[in-house]
């Protein structure tokens, strides 16, 4: 009887230490609604995102924005954000979730919320955006985590200088080096086929190099050492800024332009992640140094150009006098130069302008063109650029 009644204790006091440990554990949930709930509530998410992501890249390329570096910004904000929710998911999928995930969360939504109030985009975009922002403003409640996208507080117990993950900085420089090795080589190669190879431009060109990628590698080891600030990322920008000036004056390779699109890119994030403004807004369209120097307006130098009468009396005194007065006055009107000669000239596109002639604009690319002379006569014209 004794042995029954220490049993039925022995059972009693683990049915009752089974649901206190079940009471404790649903105590300690980091959310204060049903698993349904926020399974539901994440899987609307995950649709509504989809959905602006949609409706905001119809909106962007009927913009003035599309094919510019803030597209390409908005196109990395997004791309966090999914990240951000994909991970919240994966966690309460495992019961891992924490207040945190959804903090990231929120801070990846800041980058996106503070884009869309500063750039007017379709009504479509705007009002899928608000579906999101409602969606979020509840997640924030059920954990417990404060709402509002426009100064989300980020690595408040690190009092770290960046608004973003760890990973997502430490992913950014890994990347941003390996992007300026890239560079690093084109450009050698680039500078090696260019005129300014073996010249004192080439020598400071690569100056300017080495202590971009001297900064970039002090920032990376004071991550390292979490101690880095946006005081080393304008260090960053600021030797950027040489190399930024170089790429657009000067026509290098296709590779070596693209290689320094991608670092651009890095950089604006890089900015964004440490709240220091940022110079790579406008778009990156490298300009030829031939182009800048051609384009001007140009004034007859009479002391240094041949004499056209003397000319043209030298070289029909073959003809009859009769003969030789219409051939004269002809040659004379051909040759004869103008005063003042004005060109401009942006890569293929040359205006030329003189005080002799009305003003006349061609694309010099290499392809023939029909066109009618004053007289009407056919002709077929073709003008082409040989590099500079």
């Amino acid at each position: 009887m004794k042995k029954q009644l220490l049993n039925l204790f022995t059972f009693a006091l683990f049915t009752i230490c089974l649901l206190t440990v079940i009471s404790v554990q649903a105590q300690i949930r980091p959310y204060r609604v049903s698993d349904s709930n926020i399974q539901l509530l994440l899987n609307r998410i995950e649709t509504r995102t989809d959905t602006f992501k949609r409706s905001l890249n119809r909106s962007l390329d009927q913009s003035v924005i599309n094919n510019t570096n803030r597209e390409d910004n908005i196109n990395d904000f997004v791309a966090a954000f999914e990240n951000a929710t994909d991970n919240l998911k994966q966690k309460f999928d495992a019961r891992e979730s924490v207040a945190a995930d959804v903090q990231e969360v929120l801070v990846q939504a800041s980058f996106i919320d503070r884009f869309m109030r500063n750039n007017r985009l379709d009504a479509l975009t705007q009002r899928n955006w608000g579906y999101l922002r409602t969606d979020l403003s509840r997640l924030a409640g059920y954990y417990n985590v404060a709402f509002n996208l426009e100064g989300v507080p980020v690595n408040d117990s690190s009092n770290t200088a960046y608004r973003a993950a760890d990973r997502d900085v430490q992913g950014l420089l890994t990347r941003l080096e390996q992007r300026t090795d890239s560079y690093k080589r084109e450009m050698n190669n680039a500078l090696d086929r260019s005129a300014l190879n073996d010249t004192r431009s080439e020598q400071t060109i690569f100056a300017y190099i080495t202590d971009f990628e001297s900064a970039t590698d002090r920032l990376k080891q004071k991550f390292d050492a979490r101690t880095s600030t946006s005081a080393d990322v304008e260090e960053v920008l600021s030797r950027a800024n040489f190399l930024d000036n170089v790429m657009r004056d000067y026509r290098f390779t296709a590779g070596a332009e693209n290689d320094w699109r991608l670092i651009r890119t890095d950089l604006n994030t890089l900015s964004r992640y440490y709240s220091v403004t940022t110079i790579y807004d406008r778009p990156f369209t490298p300009a030829s140094r031939f182009d800048q120097m051609l384009t001007g307006t140009y004034r007859l130098n009479v002391g240094q150009s041949d004499n056209v009468r003397e000319v043209v009396g030298r070289a029909t005194n073959i003809y009859t006098p009769n003969q030789r007065d219409n051939v004269t006055r002809n040659l004379e009107r051909r040759l004869s130069p103008p005063e003042t000669l004005a060109i401009e000239k942006r890569n293929n596109q040359v205006t030329i302008a003189s005080n002799m002639a009305q003003q006349i604009t061609f694309d010099a690319d290499g392809v023939a063109r029909t066109e009618t002379t004053p007289n009407g006569r056919t002709i077929k014209v073709t003008a082409k650029t040989y590099y500079d």
